[in-house]
């Protein structure tokens, strides 16, 4: 039996539930008629209670059962029909006529073996749709070829999000990307089941991303990795990737891509490039140091500036929260109070009683060091295999008492 690029027999085992789901959108970009169906006899070897999931999940459909089996009477392995057989107490039998041997009579089959499910792709595309958090719902646009989900907040803004079968099949351009409603979409977000066209049938400010990888099986049912999903979107628009995989770091910019082994100074830049334009005290990079208890003899937290500094800018966030809950704007309002919320835990640990700054005992200084070391080194590494970023970097990280990263060009990152 054809399986996703090899022939697979009864008895082959799978590995995961997560290699099964691999295998089903394998088979949805095959342009084989039936080879997205699933027979008894491969779903015996999936792990326990997956089939059920996947089947109320939407994801397969049970179909008529089989008119022909694999006979298992001998090493030949042939596909012959099914016989039926009614006894006189009136129990039905299923049964094969090996034709390969002689001694070899009826070969008993067991019904289960008969029973077929079949990949659902719009049962993929509502499964999608719910996992992305798109508004509406999906609706297929081209039969079995094209879905559109709705509107979706994924990898870094609101994207068109659609699904699509056999790009890479001969009709594409007819089926698939001559439809209006993709065609007029605007950096539209096309997910495949695994195969991606060539770059040249993109459409403008498109972005393809295969799912293979990207859908899992879970105690919870089935899921979506929206976090690998965000580094495919940057990875295959091109987009800027700073983010930890196990032991390496995924770094990409402008179009290339390096990996290096973890440091903690790789840890400190995706830090400040999550926090754009924000000052951050090195201590909150240290928080095993924390904020020294007050004495005589370190440098001070804080200066009297910055303090002043502060507590204006905690009244601006106080007025900007409360004319954007006015407003009705809630989302503002919570970033406004958050990094209010921010500069008064910064403030109740510089400042101690009667507003005095406190000292460090020495531990500020050292975590100056601390962070500017760890950064320098990730910068050298950095160096060594993409000098573009490490000149951005470089230009846009500032170290002192305070760590900032301050992009001298609007870059996007995923981390």
């Amino acid at each position: 039996m054809w399986r996703a690029g090899y022939w697979w027999h009864p008895g082959s085992t799978v590995d995961s539930a997560d290699e099964v789901l691999e295998h089903i959108l394998e088979r949805l970009d095959l342009p084989v008629a039936s080879v997205d169906e699933f027979t008894g006899d491969e779903v015996a070897s999936w792990p326990e209670g997956l089939l059920e999931l996947l089947c109320s999940s939407g994801l397969l459909r049970q179909i008529a059962p089989s008119s022909t089996v694999e006979c298992d009477g001998c090493e030949q392995g042939c596909f012959v029909p099914v016989e039926t057989l009614r006894e006189p107490a009136g129990r039905v039998v299923r049964y094969v006529l090996c034709e390969q041997r002689e001694d070899i009579a009826m070969v008993p089959v067991d019904e289960a073996r008969l029973r077929r499910w079949r990949a659902d792709p719009g049962g993929w595309a509502r499964l999608l749709a719910t996992a992305l958090g798109a508004r509406g719902a999906a609706r297929e646009l081209r039969a079995s070829r094209l879905w559109y989900l709705g509107k979706a907040e994924v990898g870094g803004g609101q994207r068109d999000v659609f699904l699509a079968r056999g790009l890479s099949w001969r009709d594409a351009e007819e089926q698939v990307w001559r439809v209006p409603q993709l065609g007029n979409a605007r950096s539209p977000l096309v997910l495949v089941p695994r195969q991606v066209p060539p770059l040249g049938q993109l459409p403008p400010g498109g972005t393809v991303v295969p799912l293979v990888g990207l859908v899992h099986a879970g105690d919870a049912g089935i899921y979506v990795d929206a976090e690998a999903m965000a580094c495919a979107c940057a990875r295959e628009a091109g987009g800027s990737i700073f983010r930890k995989e196990g032991a390496f770091w995924t770094i990409r910019y402008r179009g290339r891509t390096i990996h290096l082994r973890d440091q903690v100074g790789l840890r400190y830049i995706a830090y400040l490039l999550q926090h754009p334009g924000r000052e951050i005290p090195v201590l909150e990079l240290v928080p095993e140091w924390g904020v020294a208890a007050a004495g005589s003899d370190g440098m001070p937290v804080v200066d009297r500036e910055t303090v002043a500094q502060l507590k204006e800018e905690r009244e601006r966030l106080k007025e900007e929260a409360e004319e954007a809950e006015a407003m009705g704007d809630i989302e503002a309002a919570a970033r406004a109070k958050e990094e209010q919320q921010q500069i008064e835990d910064f403030l109740r640990s510089a400042l101690g009683f009667g507003g005095r700054i406190r000292a460090a005992g020495g531990k500020l200084e050292r975590a100056r060091k601390k962070v500017y070391s760890a950064i320098k080194r990730a910068l050298n590494a950095i160096a060594a295999e993409h000098p573009e970023l490490h000149m951005h970097l470089k230009n846009s990280i500032k170290t002192g008492l305070t760590v900032s990263y301050w992009p001298d060009s609007e870059t996007q990152w995923v981390v």
